[in-house]
């Protein structure tokens, strides 16, 4: 299903509404109903949008590194992070970038080498 009602939220798959070619979307269909049914209890609705973020350890497993190397990254400041209760999050543009940086230092690192 492209948008699925967990508790009080909806999630959307942004993929789907990206390729939804038609004027009524299942996507959307899911969405007027939340909000119609929010209406009906007297509720507000309050529309976010979240950056897909990832553990330490995900982003760990992305960068080839290990967990203990993102945790110094991200408390000697080279890496952003935020917590979510007691645990760090990492934002996927952030992981992104961090991963450029990884790649120019071991380029640099090799440059001087002759083969």
């Amino acid at each position: 299903m492209s948008a699925i009602v967990v508790g009080p939220e909806v999630l959307i798959d942004p993929a789907t509404v990206r390729r939804s070619d038609t004027t009524n979307p299942e996507w959307l269909q899911v969405v007027r109903g939340f909000v119609e049914a929010a209406a009906e209890r007297g509720n507000q609705v309050r529309v976010m949008v979240e950056e897909e973020s990832f553990s330490p350890e995900a982003a760990a497993r992305q960068l080839h590194v290990s967990r203990s190397t993102v945790r110094r990254a991200i408390l000697s400041g080279e890496i952003k992070a935020f917590k979510r209760g007691t645990h760090y999050r990492l934002p996927a543009s952030e992981v992104r970038r961090f991963n450029k940086t990884l790649a120019h230092e071991v380029a640099e690192f090799f440059a001087d080498d002759e083969f």
